[in-house]
């Protein structure tokens, strides 16, 4: 399918590994999902682009809605910038149905500051809730603080091609936990812990 490219610097995101980007993603967002056409927010190559917790919801106006990703999206490994949010998941895609999320880029969740800590306290990187139709490939899934991602009441997904690592002395970073779904097909993924994860900035 043929979207209409929202990329997120031009909504402000520097990219700088530095800035907090979160507010321009979620400017980014919004266009993508108010959209009447079928439209998906680039996140591009080489740059990083630092989050914090952040929600993407919907529902949103087209049937088809796309996340490509390209470049590297990081999490906040300083623990004291966590302390304004009450975050279950730092990346969290709610309620959008016909969700194609898809690249060749990565998602660190720079869990390392979280793994002595209680596994109750600790993040997901990467939640879906109500995804009807989602669709995930491509992307590398590093350093969670707690499991890297969780499929929750989404039926009928496809979750492709990913590669998910973690290094041994990671605690309970599972790869992909799904519940109260149906329908979900995972294929074609290198799941694993006690790798280590090359650093890359």
């Amino acid at each position: 399918m043929n979207y209409k490219i929202i990329d997120v610097v031009h909504y402000g995101a520097a990219g700088d590994g530095k800035t907090d980007d979160s507010q321009a993603f979620l400017k980014a967002w919004m266009a993508v999902c108010e959209a009447a056409t079928p439209s998906a927010m680039l996140v591009p190559s080489p740059r990083i682009f630092l989050l914090n917790p952040v929600e993407f919801q919907g529902p949103c106006m087209s049937s088809s809605v796309g996340v490509k990703i390209l470049g590297r999206i990081v999490a906040q490994s300083d623990l004291d910038a966590w302390k304004d949010f009450d975050a279950e998941n730092w990346l969290l895609f709610a309620n959008v149905s016909g969700l194609v999320v898809q690249g060749n880029g990565k998602i660190d969740g720079q869990g390392a500051a979280w793994w002595d800590r209680e596994s109750d306290g600790r993040p997901t990187a990467l939640a879906f809730h109500d995804c009807d139709g989602l669709h995930l490939s491509g992307l590398t899934h590093i350093n969670s603080p707690k499991s890297h991602m969780h499929i929750v009441r989404c039926n009928h997904a496809s979750i492709s091609k990913l590669n998910i690592m973690a290094p041994e002395d990671s605690p309970n970073t599972d790869g992909i936990d799904v519940s109260y779904s149906t329908d979900v097909k995972i294929h074609n993924c290198n799941i694993g812990t006690g790798i280590i994860v090359p650093v890359e900035y």
